[in-house]
């Protein structure tokens, strides 16, 4: 009986998938709930920094008429792509590059594709956009890597980094931030008021805020897309979980029912031989 023999190890592989995929799910529902913890317990200070950060740059506008490396590089934007080197994310990285493309083709802006998902995206439509690859060994890159990697972004005024967003465990989508902060005020139509003393000088400050601060805003922007990237893959294993359960049942009950039609085979094909014997 090959026919039924190939059955049951096609059964046995979905047992096998099923065991994984519920481990993977296990593993990222507890992976998810240490990342948000980590994501929430600052978001009051990585608010207040942004903040803080929005109004340097505007106070050294204002008072100093000054942005370190303002000048010819004012108008100049870069827009950066955040995708990961691993899959299972859903539709996350796809998301992210469709988005990307066509938001940096309406500035004109210069690109940066972060990841193999996104590249290989490139690749396979045949993109003719220039852009610059960046694959680091991991998903979450090292604070050297880091370092060296937002050096990239010194000769940009502006820099949106397209990244996943998380929203609920349930629900991810592309989150769009400008590190460099370039709004004049964290709210719309509300003036900026500069009545401050600044120790030291607006100037020497505005240059720390250009690197030191930069680097953390990036660092949590990396945090959010490591939370939403585990949701999404938590949310890929579950439904993967339940499509194994699916087939499982589907595969059990093609099996009964070629056994069945194989016992009755072999019920029809003895009782013609005894009709046979018997004549």
């Amino acid at each position: 009986m090959p026919v039924i023999a190939d059955l049951k190890e096609e059964l046995k592989d979905l047992f096998t998938f099923k065991y994984i995929a519920s481990a993977f799910t296990e593993a990222s529902a507890v992976k998810l709930k240490n990342i948000r913890a980590l994501f929430e317990k600052n978001a009051q200070f990585y608010a207040e920094i942004t903040n803080l950060y929005r109004l340097i740059q505007t106070s050294a506008r204002k008072i100093a008429h000054i942005v370190p490396g303002e000048g010819d590089r004012l108008q100049k934007t870069l827009c950066v792509a955040l995708s990961s080197n691993q899959r299972f994310f859903g539709n996350l990285n796809l998301d992210i590059m469709h988005v990307f493309l066509q938001e940096s083709e309406k500035m004109h802006a210069d690109r940066i594709v972060v990841g193999t998902t996104g590249v290989e995206y490139l690749k396979y439509i045949q993109s003719n956009k220039l852009y610059e690859a960046v694959v680091f060994p991991k998903d979450n890159p090292t604070n050297e890597e880091l370092r060296f990697f937002l050096y990239k972004f010194a000769p940009y005024n502006k820099v949106l980094v397209y990244y996943p967003k998380f929203v609920s465990f349930l629900r991810q989508t592309v989150g769009v931030t400008d590190i460099t902060q370039t709004d004049e005020s964290p709210e719309k139509g509300k003036e900026v008021r500069l009545d401050l003393l600044f120790e030291p000088e607006i100037d020497k400050m505005a240059v720390f805020f250009q690197t030191q601060v930069r680097h953390l805003l990036f660092r949590r922007v990396l945090l959010e897309t490591e939370l939403a990237r585990t949701a999404a893959r938590l949310l890929s294993m579950s439904q993967a979980e339940e499509r194994s359960d699916t087939e499982i049942k589907l595969k059990r009950a093609f099996i009964r029912k070629f056994m069945r039609s194989f016992i009755n085979a072999q019920l029809l094909e003895t009782f013609a031989g005894m009709r046979k014997w018997k004549k």
